[in-house]
């Protein structure tokens, strides 16, 4: 009887647990993951200065359409992009975390058009970005504002599946976090590292918000 038991208690954790991570973020979460990649990637293509030579911007230039080859800007250029992205998370806090990590693709093409000198690409994602600012609190509100089982898709393990959200985004804040490897003669005014700068402690923000939604939804 207790074997029996012991049995039914182990499935019914496992049934659990399975249902806890429910929450994550969608598979395509990847494709917008690689495109922040690709940046510390791209960085570690970059010419190794000493500060003994002078910097040739157009050789900086073209170590970074190497790195990213014929297409310098991937899949993440609209805001459409990013909330057609943001469809595929099916709860609240999952869709906070996927509109974060989609924004950080478009904050990254943002700063290859401007490393680029790429002033109409650049200008353009300037303007999907800022429509992005204004929608942000609307994510932000649905963590704080909603009923728990909408917010997490388990009632009983928030804390996992928060902890499991704020992982995923805060390994993308790690790849956005290179703004000391941008040169200054690229980025004299400092304005693309101060964005990198903001995008990163967004996203560890966010992370931070979703865990603290977690620990105050949690039954235990």
């Amino acid at each position: 009887m207790t074997n029996k038991r012991q049995t039914m208690i182990l499935a019914i954790a496992s049934l659990q647990v399975g249902v806890a991570y429910a929450a994550e973020i969608p598979d395509s979460a990847h494709s917008a993951m690689k495109v922040v990649g690709m940046a510390r990637a791209a960085v570690s293509e970059m010419p190794v200065l000493t500060g003994a030579e002078g910097f040739d911007v157009d050789v900086f230039r073209q170590a970074l359409r190497d790195s990213r080859g014929d297409v310098p800007y991937q899949a993440f250029l609209t805001a459409r992009n990013v909330t057609d992205f943001v469809g595929g998370a099916t709860t609240y806090s999952a869709q906070l975390a996927s509109y974060d990590i989609a924004w950080a693709a478009l904050e990254m093409n943002w700063v290859y058009a401007i490393l680029l000198g790429d002033e109409d690409q650049a200008n353009s994602i300037q303007t999907e970005s800022n429509w992005l600012l204004g929608q942000h609190d609307l994510y932000l509100s649905n963590v704080v504002d909603q009923p728990s089982y909408v917010v997490f898709a388990s009632t009983l393990y928030q804390r996992n599946e928060a902890s499991n959200l704020a992982m995923s985004i805060r390994r993308v804040a790690a790849d956005v976090n290179i703004a000391a490897h941008i040169p200054n003669a690229i980025d004299p005014e400092g304005y693309v590292r101060q964005r990198l700068q903001s995008v990163f402690r967004r996203l560890t923000n966010t992370a931070d918000f979703i865990r603290d939604a977690g620990e105050a939804y949690s039954y235990y």
